[in-house]
Parts: C-alpha cells; sequence; structure tokens
C-alpha cells in the first residue's frame, strides 16, 4: 500500500473542543452508565487521557483486519483530524451522556460497522467491523492504555481502583456489540487477553503509515506543534515494548521525574488552549452541576447486564452505604481533574450557583479543594505559570488568536475554593494559631477566590474588620517547578507575544510571579500605596495588619463597595467619576510615587458614589526609579507640549522603544506611535471608547507595521502596557468621557497644572498639606516601619 496523500492537521483544537462539548449534554435525563462518582468519569478527566487515546490508537493499529477495516474504508487521509476528533467525541458521549443518547451513538456506530467488510490484502483474511473479536480488541487496547497513561504521567489507580475501571468499562464493550462473556472485568483478566491477542498482532504498512502521519503530522499549527510532539512522544514511551519493537522503535529512554514533569506541563498547556474554545468552559460547566455529595449506585459487575436490558432489573447488585460514599469522593476529585487548565469554577459562580438554585451549597462544597495534593493536581502542572502569563498577556492580548485570547482570559477567573479546614491549616501554619483563636471572628467561606490564593472576613482581636487573603498550599513550589520549563515557556511565549524578546518576557514573568508568590512582598507594596493616597478624597487603599501577614497569610482592612458589574447600571455621570479617579489613581502614582500597579482588573475595584474608588490587589506592582521614567515623560512632552517630532524620536531611541538609526522617517514614527496619546494630544472632552482602546491594542502589536522591524519593549516597560491595553479597555466598557489633557496636565511633572475638575480641587487640597512629590525619597520607609518588616 502506498501512502496517499494527507490532509492538513489545521484546526485539531478546535475539533476536538467541538466533539467534547456537542458529546456534553445540557439537560440529561439521567447520569448515565458512569456518573459522577465513577472511576470511569475521573480517568477520562485525567491530565493524561490525550496519551491514552494516542496510545490506543497506535495499539489498535497493529492489529491488522482492525486496520484494515480502517484504512479500506474510511478515508482517513482525507480528514485525519476529523477521524480522532470523532473517536474522542464518542468516547465523551458514551461517558457523559445519559442512557438513551449512550446507546443512540453505540447504535450509530454499530450500523456502521455492519457495512464496513472486506479483505486484508496483508494476511489474505477476510474481516467485519461487527466481529466481537475486533471490537474487543479496540475496546482492550483503550482501557490498557488509560492504565498505562495514568500511571505514567496522570493520577495512578492503585490495583483495586484499576481492577473497578476496568469492570466499569464493559458498559461500552457490550454497548458496542461484544458479548459480555468475552470482556475482562478486571486489570488481571485485561493481561491475560493482551498477551493472548499479541500473536496476532504485527505492524502492517497502514499501520506503521498511522504512526509516522501522529509523529510527523504535516499543517498543523506551530503553536501546537511543539506541545503534539511531547505528547505523542509520551504515547510512543508508554506502549509496551513489543509493540515498540513492532513499530520498529528505539527501545524506550528512561523516563526521569523531569521528563514527566515536562510532559504533563505540555499536556497542561495542550488542554489549556482547548478551554479557550468556544462552549469549552460551559460543558466543563454542565458536567460540575451534575455533581452529588452522594452518587447513586451504578450498574456494577453483573448488574451491568441488567443496566443493558440483558438480566432482569432485580440482579442489581447493592453497594455498601460506605462505599458509595467513596466513590462519590473519588467523583469530585474527577471533577476537580475535569477542571484542569485552569478552568476555575469560583470565577463563574454567580451565575453557576444562581443556575443550580438548591444545590448552591453542595456545589461550592463540591468544588473545593480539599487537600495539598488538589491544589498541585488542579493549580499546578503549568496552571499556575499559564494563569500568571494570562496575566502578562493581557498587555499584549490583542495579538493573539482568537482561542489563544480567550484560554489565557479565562486563565485569569477565580480559582477553586479551598476547604474551610485547608484554609485553616494555612492559617494555623502561618500564625502558630487556628483562625478561631488567631482572630475573634473568622468566617470559613471565602469571599473571593483567585489564581494563588483566596479571601476570608475575619474580626481581629482588637474589632478590626479584616481581609485575609490564603494562599493555597504548595502553590507556590508547583508553579517554581514550571518556571524552570524555560523550553515550554518559550514556547508559550512564541505564542502569546511573537514579536516580543522571549528571554526578557521570561525574565519578567519570574520576577512578577515571584513577588506575588511572597504575601510579604505584596503587603509592602499595598501600605505603601496606602500610605502615598492617606486621606484622599476619592481614592482608598485598605492599609495592612501587619502583626498578622506573613509570605502565606495577607490581612488588611475590609474594603466595602460595589463591583464593577454594578458600576455599569449606574448612571454616566457616576461612571465617568469612577473613570476620573482610576485614571488619576495609574499616573499619579506612576509620575511622582514612581510606582505602578499593574492589575487594572474589574474585579480588584470597590466603587462608591462622587467617584469614590477602592483600589484592591497589589501583587503585580513595578516599581521605577527616575532614570527610567525620565524617557516616558520627554516622550509625552515632547509630543503633546512642545510638538517637537525630532526630540520625540529621540526620546523613544533614548528609551529603547526604538532601535538607533531605523531607516523610517520621522513622521512614520510620530503617525504610528501617535495613537497612543491620543487622549492627550489637545484639550477638549474626549468618550473613551472600545474601538479606540481595541486600536491602540492593534497598533501596539501590528507586525504589518513599517516599525515593527525596528521597534521593541524593554523589559521595564512591560507592564506599564497595561494602560495601553488594560486601561483603556476598563475605561472604554464605562464609556467614560472627560477632558482626559486637562486632568493629564495637573499630574505631568513638567506641568503641574492647576486643577480642571471637582475632584482635581478636592486633590489638590489634600495635596497642599502634603510633602508627595517627593515620592519614592518618602514613604517606603513610612511604609516598612507601619508594617515592622525593616529589612524584610
Amino acid at each position: 500500500m502506498t501512502a496517499g496523500r494527507y490532509a492538513a492537521a489545521a484546526g485539531l483544537i478546535g475539533r476536538f473542543a467541538g466533539a467534547f462539548c456537542h458529546a456534553v449534554p445540557a439537560d440529561p435525563r439521567d447520569d448515565g452508565f458512569f456518573g459522577p462518582a465513577s472511576l470511569t468519569w475521573q480517568v477520562n478527566a485525567d491530565l493524561s487521557a490525550p496519551v491514552a487515546g494516542l496510545r490506543a490508537l497506535l495499539m489498535q493499529a497493529l492489529h491488522p483486519l482492525v486496520m484494515a477495516g480502517v484504512d479500506q474504508h474510511s478515508r482517513w487521509r482525507a480528514d485525519p483530524v476529523g477521524r480522532l476528533a470523532a473517536t474522542s467525541g464518542y468516547v465523551a458521549a458514551i461517558t457523559y451522556g445519559d442512557r438513551d443518547s449512550a446507546r443512540r451513538a453505540a447504535q450509530r456506530v454499530r450500523a456502521v460497522h455492519e457495512h464496513v467488510r472486506g479483505t486484508d490484502t496483508v494476511t489474505s483474511l477476510r474481516y467485519t467491523a461487527s466481529d466481537p473479536a475486533l471490537l474487543l480488541w479496540v475496546h482492550a487496547a483503550l482501557v490498557d492504555s488509560a492504565l498505562a497513561a495514568t500511571g505514567l504521567f496522570g493520577t495512578p489507580l492503585p490495583p483495586p481502583d484499576a481492577d473497578r475501571y476496568v469492570g466499569e468499562m464493559t458498559v461500552p464493550a457490550e454497548l458496542a456489540g461484544v458479548p459480555r462473556d468475552m470482556i475482562p472485568s478486571d486489570a488481571a483478566a485485561l493481561d491475560r487477553y493482551m498477551t493472548a491477542v499479541r500473536p496476532q498482532l504485527r505492524r502492517t504498512p497502514a499501520a506503521a503509515e498511522v504512526l509516522a502521519w501522529l509523529l510527523d503530522p504535516p499543517g498543523m499549527e506551530e503553536e501546537i506543534a511543539g506541545l503534539w510532539q511531547d505528547i505523542t512522544g509520551a504515547a510512543v514511551t508508554a506502549l509496551p515494548g513489543w509493540a515498540r519493537d513492532m513499530y520498529g522503535c528505539p527501545p524506550a529512554a528512561r523516563l526521569t521525574p523531569g521528563r514527566r514533569t515536562e510532559i504533563r506541563q505540555a499536556l497542561g498547556a495542550l488542554d489549556a488552549a482547548i478551554l479557550g474554545e468556544p462552549g469549552v468552559l460551559q460543558a466543563r460547566q454542565r458536567l460540575a452541576v451534575r455533581v452529588r455529595s452522594t452518587a447513586p449506585v451504578k450498574p456494577h459487575g453483573r448488574a451491568v447486564s441488567a443496566a443493558l436490558g440483558g438480566a432482569p432489573a432485580a440482579a442489581r447488585a447493592v453497594v455498601h452505604p460506605g462505599a458509595a460514599k467513596r466513590r462519590a469522593e473519588r467523583g469530585m476529585a474527577a471533577l476537580l481533574l475535569a477542571a484542569r487548565g485552569g478552568v476555575r469554577y469560583a470565577g463563574n459562580a454567580p451565575r453557576l450557583f444562581a443556575a443550580a438554585g438548591e444545590h448552591r451549597e453542595q456545589l461550592r462544597n463540591d468544588l473545593a479543594l480539599r487537600t495539598a495534593e488538589d491544589v498541585a493536581a488542579t493549580l499546578g502542572t503549568m496552571k499556575g505559570v499559564l494563569m500568571k502569563l494570562g496575566q502578562m498577556a493581557s498587555y499584549v492580548n490583542q495579538g493573539l488568536s482568537p482561542a489563544a485570547r480567550r484560554t489565557l482570559g479565562r486563565l485569569q477567573d477565580s480559582a477553586c475554593p479551598m476547604s474551610p479546614a485547608l484554609a485553616a491549616a494555612v492559617i494555623t501554619d502561618e500564625l502558630g494559631l487556628p483562625p478561631e483563636r488567631a482572630f475573634a471572628t473568622w468566617d470559613p467561606e471565602p469571599i473571593a477566590a483567585a489564581s494563588i490564593g483566596q479571601v476570608h472576613r475575619a474580626i481581629t482581636r482588637d474589632g478590626r474588620a479584616v481581609a485575609v487573603k490564603v494562599q493555597y498550599p504548595g502553590i507556590a513550589e508547583a508553579i517554581e517547578a514550571d518556571l524552570g520549563n524555560v523550553a515550554l515557556l518559550r514556547r508559550l511565549l512564541r505564542v502569546i507575544a511573537p514579536a516580543q524578546d522571549a528571554g526578557a518576557l521570561l525574565a519578567e514573568l519570574r520576577e512578577r510571579v515571584t513577588q506575588e508568590l511572597d504575601y510579604r512582598t505584596e503587603a509592602r507594596s499595598q501600605q505603601m500605596f496606602a500610605d502615598f493616597y492617606d486621606g484622599h478624597p476619592t481614592i482608598g487603599v485598605p492599609g495592612i495588619i501587619a502583626e498578622l501577614s506573613t509570605r502565606r497569610v495577607l490581612t488588611s482592612e475590609l474594603a466595602v463597595g460595589a463591583r464593577f458589574a454594578e458600576l455599569a447600571g449606574w448612571p454616566q455621570a457616576e461612571r465617568d467619576l469612577a473613570a476620573e479617579t482610576i485614571y488619576r489613581f495609574v499616573f499619579r502614582s506612576l509620575y511622582q510615587a514612581h510606582i505602578f500597579n499593574g492589575d487594572p482588573h474589574p474585579g480588584n475595584y470597590l466603587f462608591g458614589g462622587g467617584g469614590k474608588v477602592t483600589f484592591l490587589d497589589f501583587g503585580l506592582v513595578k516599581r521605577f526609579t527616575a532614570d527610567e521614567l525620565r524617557p516616558l515623560v520627554d516622550m509625552v512632552r515632547c509630543l503633546c507640549v512642545d510638538h517637537d517630532p525630532e526630540a520625540f524620536r529621540r526620546a523613544n531611541v533614548d528609551a529603547g522603544v526604538l532601535l538607533p538609526g531605523a531607516p523610517v522617517s520621522t513622521q512614520t514614527v510620530v503617525e504610528q506611535m501617535a495613537i497612543f496619546y491620543d487622549t492627550v494630544r489637545e484639550p477638549g472632552p474626549r468618550t473613551m471608547t472600545g474601538q479606540y482602546a481595541s486600536a491602540v491594542a492593534g497598533r501596539f502589536l501590528d507586525l504589518r507595521s513599517p516599525l515593527a522591524a525596528y521597534v521593541q519593549l524593554p523589559r521595564s516597560y512591560v507592564i506599564l502596557q497595561r494602560i495601553n491595553l488594560g486601561l483603556y479597555a476598563l475605561l472604554g466598557e464605562l464609556s467614560a468621557t472627560a477632558d482626559w489633557r486637562r486632568i493629564a496636565e495637573e499630574i505631568w511633572p513638567f506641568m503641574q497644572a492647576p486643577p480642571s475638575t471637582p475632584i482635581g480641587t478636592a486633590e489638590a487640597a489634600w495635596r497642599s498639606g502634603r510633602d508627595i512629590d517627593a515620592g519614592q525619597q518618602w514613604w517606603p520607609d513610612q511604609a516598612r516601619a507601619r508594617l515592622g518588616m525593616q529589612g524584610a
């Protein structure tokens, strides 16, 4: 047989995502043949599932009659990605669908198999795809591969669970048309079957072609190709030695812990990419809603036949209540694993819990991370770093593909919360007392759950209402391990910011992530802002409670106010005032305090009337020296005040943004960069719009720009792009109107103009009694003194 032409492998992520979404029912009549408490849900949701699927395909292809049916009837070369996606979707439908839909899916496949028959050109044997012996090999290869993949790259099943998983999986084999007495019902029986079939197996030319395609699929998107190589390599590694010998593969290299971690990270990154596709998050949430504290007893052992109509219903097995409870706990773990790749259920909790109605509290409990191992499994393995890449990518997110942008945006959503017991353990470790003794009152239910920690309400022993941020145990170690995988991170950064210096961005990522993981650093930053803005008429920053703050616990004054979604429904005048305060906070902090809070996320503000805004979350803060800020000040002065294009160009060169001697005219430099200053070039009212924010982001990342080859983003300015790509988007959502030029003139250090608005007048009165213009020389020492962290 001669290899035919293959269709391009592009679109693999979207096709797989679409098949999964279609397979997960919106309103199932029942929990299907397995349900959330089953080991089947757990195994199919395991991080290693893609490795299992590819290994199964390679194993199945070694049966010459199975491979002949595929090769002669499926035209798989015309759409290899479609065939892979369809197979994946079928498994998902059988797993997650209700019983009727699972039966219908199986019946459609069986109907197709009736017409797949012929003669294998290698062995000259006749075959029909409906032959139970061939169906059993396909089934056994899948089950065996799931056990092998979870053992090497996922969450291994202990022997009793492995037996139960093999027993559960007799259901899809029966649905496919295999008589029950032929199907292995435990791991030992499965091993005996695999050994018995081995003499029938061989590498046919068609099987060799499948291996060649999997290892090097043509036309795959560059950003996925590297991950695919890691994962297909893992599938080959997971093959038994005799199967590798049949394929002519070299002996598998020793699977070191480091290599295993790299593969798990690649699996996490691939799953995050799938998560970014339309409908995937909603499909996973539909699965979450089906979780219950106890699972209904599913047919097991001989009871399977009753479920399939092959025996009287009275034959169903009775499972001890304790066993049902353990299965339910495994189901919760399965759902947590289903959340891999950065799904943060609590980030969508208002909608999810409201929809769940009476199950609201049950859902909250079911989705809690209960052990440090849960944290490592759910938030580690590239999840923590991917979330931080998501934060950094919001500097440059308009340059992403729509799927990548959706993925990284969702990776900034809230995380599954810790259980009360796990949060209490962190408090005890850090403060030396359980929360009930460290605080006069402690609310065990978190009010927010974020990428590396969650927030609880409490009252201190001296009667102060506080917010207590508690870091997930083990998340620092997981993220540090991810940061060590430089090769994978470079690959991801090529997707996130293809025009940027990956080395500089990696250095910035490491510094920012390391900073966020130490709450003592965040405490110092937050107290600096609190001291700087103490008494400000519209800007509020909660103060730090130093004696209750440590590396993993951050306690600050409890702030109240409306959330961003509520502000969006307020009168436009109120939205304008809030936007003005945010604008003043960003630029006064930068130009006078020489510090920048790099997370203008809507969730980090609380709003009051009259322009009052409380600012939260200071984990992503950058301090600037006067020398670092001087070129930025020169740029705005030369372009907007002095109207000196040549000086503006020199300022860009001095800042390291424009390469010296770039062969482009100064007029081109101004035309391409002036959009960033459009709101402050001329006085007069100006409404921020989403279109303007998109235009700014698009210009920043326009690879077709005549400047594209001659501009770069110095590392020290990476975080400042949150202004261009974050702040303006936020103000655009508010449709905020103001004379931004006049407000800027009040703040620019080379102008210090008189107030132009009522907020500006109140701010001027506040400044008149304070020596805030000394900036960094004034408040870091004060903040350290108040925190009691001298030299920390």
